[in-house]
C-alpha cells in the first residue's frame, strides 16, 4: 500500500490544504495574467465522463472548470470547453464517445473514470494530449509506461486502483463488527474486476468475512440481485469502483436502502444519495490537479515529461440518517475520524 494511503483518514483539514496549496504551487509555475492567455489563442478542452447521455455538469466538473478559471482560464474567453458523457454498457458506444470528442478539436482531451474510455480516445491519437482523471492502475491498463515517465501522450492522476478496496473492507468491518457475511456487486466486463476483487477477498478473510461475489451485467438485474442478497441473508454490500454502477448510482443507493442492506461505495456521491459509507480519494482535489495538468500543457509541457500524480487528500464519508433508519449505532472511534457526517 502507497504511503499516501497509510497516512489514513484522521488527517486534519489544515494539513490536506497545506498539500494542495505547496502541490498546486509547484506545479502551477509562474503566474500568467488572464490578459496575456487571451492574447496568445482561444484554447480548447475536450471532456469526457462518465454519466447519462444528458450529461449534467457535477459538483466534479464545476470544481474543474473553477481551478482552470483561477489559473487564468475562463470558459466562453479564452477556452472553450465541449462535455461528453459515455457508459461503457450503454449509450453511445465507447468508440462513438470518444470519435465525438476528438471531433472538437481540442488542444486538450481529460477523461475521468474508466480506463476503457482512456484507451477508447488514445486509439484515435497519438497526438493530442490527453489526461486522465481517477483512473486506476494507469501502468497496469497499459496507459503509460511508468508513473515517473509516462511515455507518449498520456497523463494524470491515478486512484490507486485495488489498495482502497482493501481500506474500504476494512472501514465496513470497523462500522459493523458484527459483519461476516459480506456481499460485492461484480461486473466481470470491467476492466478493472480482477484486481478489485481479489483484493476485497484477502481483506475479507483476513477480517474473518465471507465474502459472496454478485455478478450484474445488465441494470434490469439489479433489482433480482439485490433480492438475492437478502434471500442469502448477506449483512452488507460492498460496491467496488466501476463506471456501470456509477452510471446507475441512483437506482443502486435505492435498492440497498428498500432492502435494508448497509453499503460501502466507492465515491462520496453515492453517500450523498443516501448510501451508507464511502472511502476514495477527494476528487474536488483530484480535478484541481487535472486542471494543472491542463495549464502545464497549454503552457507548452509534454504529457509523456509530466508524472502521474497518486491522490493526497481522503475522503472517509458516513451518512448517518442512513444509519439511523438502518437502526445502526456507528462506533464513535469511527465518527471521529469521518472527513464528513450527513445528518
Amino acid at each position: 500500500m502507497s504511503a499516501s494511503v497509510r497516512r489514513g483518514i484522521g488527517d486534519g483539514m489544515n494539513r490536506r490544504t497545506l498539500v494542495f496549496a505547496l502541490a498546486f504551487g509547484a506545479l502551477a509555475g509562474p503566474f500568467v495574467t488572464s490578459e496575456a492567455l487571451q492574447a496568445r489563442k482561444a484554447w480548447r478542452v475536450a471532456t469526457l465522463v462518465p454519466g447519462p447521455p444528458d450529461c449534467r455538469i457535477t459538483p466534479v466538473g464545476q470544481a474543474f472548470q473553477a481551478a482552470l478559471q483561477s489559473l487564468g482560464y475562463t470558459n466562453g474567453q479564452n477556452l472553450t470547453i465541449e462535455r461528453r458523457c459515455y457508459d461503457e454498457k450503454g449509450q453511445p458506444p465507447l468508440p462513438d464517445a470518444a470519435a465525438a470528442t476528438l471531433s472538437a478539436g481540442a488542444d486538450v482531451i481529460v477523461v475521468w473514470g474508466s480506463p476503457r474510455a482512456v484507451h477508447a480516445v488514445k486509439a484515435q491519437t497519438i497526438t493530442i494530449p490527453i489526461v486522465f482523471v481517477n483512473v486506476p492502475d494507469p501502468v497496469g491498463a497499459g496507459l503509460v509506461s511508468s508513473l515517473g515517465h509516462p511515455g507518449g501522450n498520456v497523463t494524470g492522476i491515478t486512484s490507486l486502483g485495488a489498495e482502497l478496496e482493501t481500506k474500504r473492507v476494512e472501514l465496513l468491518k470497523e462500522a459493523l463488527p458484527h459483519l461476516t457475511q459480506l456481499g460485492v456487486l461484480v461486473n466481470i466486463g470491467s476492466a478493472t474486476y480482477p484486481e478489485y476483487h481479489r483484493a476485497a477477498t484477502d481483506a475479507a478473510q483476513k477480517l474473518r468475512v465471507k465474502l459472496h461475489a454478485f455478478e450484474v451485467q445488465s441494470a434490469d438485474q439489479l433489482e433480482s440481485v439485490f433480492s438475492a442478497m437478502t434471500g442469502q441473508r448477506i449483512e452488507a454490500v460492498l460496491v467496488p469502483f466501476d463506471v456501470f454502477f456509477w452510471t446507475h448510482r441512483n437506482r443502486i443507493v435505492a435498492l440497498a436502502g428498500q432492502k435494508r442492506l448497509p453499503a460501502m461505495f466507492y465515491l462520496r456521491a453515492f453517500v450523498e444519495l443516501g448510501g451508507l459509507l464511502s472511502y476514495s480519494p477527494s476528487l474536488i482535489d483530484v480535478s484541481r490537479r487535472a486542471a494543472v495538468y491542463v495549464q502545464k500543457i497549454l503552457h507548452g509541457a509534454r504529457p509523456a515529461d509530466l508524472p502521474v500524480e497518486e491522490p493526497t487528500a481522503f475522503e472517509l464519508v458516513i451518512n448517518l440518517k442512513t444509519a439511523k433508519a438502518l437502526g445502526l449505532t456507528i462506533p464513535q472511534l469511527l465518527l471521529l475520524r469521518a472527513d464528513q457526517l450527513i445528518q
